[in-house]
């Protein structure tokens, strides 16, 4: 295939999208019964490992703090989040999974690797090792993105000297 490297791009957010779309299926008897928007799922993936600062939730959306405190208020609605006080410095919030967000999230991903491993199956031996060695290559790609993205911000000065909320 001699394509030029627009052509492959397009040609890869096609597949990728494609995909994902079929990923979803519409048989999903497991699927979570809490609506989530791609931005909330993003948040509760987020905050899966560790609370997190209500700041932290705002960089990783890429929004403003209203806008995060906006959203952990809708997910704390469906009770997926809980805020907590610093006990040090009670200006600071955290964020963290509440039991029924955690139990959400490993639904999610329960039914996000049941329709891999189906998919796997299909696959020869020969193909699958292709298909992991080009996300390994994906994976590591937007590794480098993420790495340049955060020595850039460390370079740049920090405005915000607000209050974390």
């Amino acid at each position: 295939m001699n394509a030029t490297r627009a052509e492959l791009t397009r040609h890869l957010i096609d597949m990728m999208s494609r995909s994902s779309f079929e990923l979803r299926g519409t048989d999903q008897p497991e699927w979570p019964q809490v609506e989530l928007t791609m931005p909330q799922l993003r948040t509760l993936v987020f905050l899966r490992n560790a609370p997190q600062r209500m700041s932290d939730v705002a960089a990783m959306l890429g929004s403003g703090l209203s806008s995060a405190t906006s959203m952990i208020e809708r997910l704390e609605s469906k009770g997926l989040v809980q805020r907590i006080h610093d006990p040090h410095d009670r200006r600071v919030v955290r964020c963290q999974l509440s039991a029924q967000g955690t139990a959400e999230l490993e639904r999610f991903w329960r039914v996000q690797t049941s329709k891999m491993q189906v998919v796997a199956d299909i696959l020869s031996h020969e193909e699958l090792a292709k298909v992991v060695e080009a996300m390994e290559i994906l994976v590591a790609a937007i590794e480098r993105h993420e790495r340049a993205r955060d020595r850039a911000a460390s370079e740049s000065p920090d405005i915000s000297q607000g209050v974390d909320r």
